[in-house]
């Protein structure tokens, strides 16, 4: 009965000092999962102020992009140089030569696409 009461008494004490190792770990980890809280916390407003930083940009070429997209639209009516427009004066006014220029062109676009394709196999090698 002795020997009983010592096993119980023993078996109560490892209970305790198991029971207490457990209260500790679990402290630990609720202040782990508040750390994780607060951290959590200063990255969502990172982000959002992130997002507003970029949103905002956003928001000005926006604006800004309607205004530009006028003026883009305003200049691709007019020539794209001077030259482009005399060019196409040039040859309003020859008439008979505007074929001989366009076969001219078209040798030249041959010569341009050949050149050009050549640049290209030679870059792959």
């Amino acid at each position: 009965m002795k020997r009983k009461a010592e096993d119980m008494k023993a078996n109560i004490n490892s209970l305790r000092n198991e029971r207490m190792e457990l209260d500790r770990r679990l402290l630990e980890m609720q202040s782990i999962i508040d750390s994780f809280k607060d951290e959590q916390k200063t990255i969502e407003s990172a982000l959002e102020e992130k997002r507003n930083e970029i949103k905002m940009p956003r928001e000005k070429n926006t604006e800004m992009g309607n205004e530009n997209l006028q003026e883009v639209c305003t200049r691709r009516k007019r020539p794209l140089n001077p030259r482009d427009e005399a060019g196409g004066q040039i040859h309003e006014a020859t008439g008979s030569m505007d074929g001989m220029s366009s076969a001219k062109g078209e040798v030249g676009n041959e010569q341009k696409s050949t050149e050009l394709k050549e640049e290209q196999s030679s870059e792959r090698v």
